[in-house]
């Protein structure tokens, strides 16, 4: 293969630089956290991990949504710990407005950046943002289901979790 062939197979990532096959990039983009907003991200404990990469994104907060992670850099970072588990059966409405107030103080501050987590990135962290945009944005489950996904393509809140989501739509339309 000759030069100009492999540019145009190749792609560098705008995150980490990394020269990635073109067809790749999209499944590559995924290891990094997602920005949601100007002020929050969303991604798996793999960047959590990472003081320099959350020192690049200006993180401040964490909001760490597993049960089996580990809050690494507490001298560091503002943490707020929910003890998710990841079953259909678990009742991630007791944390959602936990979860919710972290971020609105976090933002409210206006001094860092959040990076909300959970394993993978994709099932409890993703449900706990979407409480935040059903509450703070007025957007019902399936418009944060769609938002969230447009910048996190992997995301996938289990069952119970996005029932427990409507429920809570339900609670917030009634006030």
């Amino acid at each position: 293969m000759n030069k100009k062939d492999k540019k145009q197979i190749m792609e560098k990532c705008s995150i980490c630089g990394e020269e990635i096959e073109k067809k790749e990039l999209m499944s590559h983009m995924e290891i990094h956290p997602s920005k949601v907003f100007d002020w929050l991200y969303i991604g798996g404990y793999n960047i959590a991990t990472k003081k320099s990469e959350l020192e690049k994104l200006n993180i401040k907060y964490i909001l760490n949504c597993a049960v089996e992670c580990i809050n690494l850099f507490e001298n560091d970072y503002k943490y707020c710990k929910l003890d998710i588990k990841d079953v259909s059966d678990f009742n991630i409405e007791d944390y959602f407005n936990k979860g919710i107030e972290f971020l609105k103080l976090a933002k409210n501050n206006n001094d860092g950046n959040v990076f909300v987590h959970c394993q993978l990135g994709k099932s409890r962290s993703a449900a706990i943002i979407m409480a935040y945009m059903i509450s703070e944005m007025n957007l019902n489950t399936n418009e944060a289901y769609k938002e969230l996904k447009k910048v996190r393509r992997k995301i996938m809140p289990n069952l119970g979790f996005m029932n427990k989501l409507r429920e809570f739509e339900k609670q917030i339309t009634k006030k």
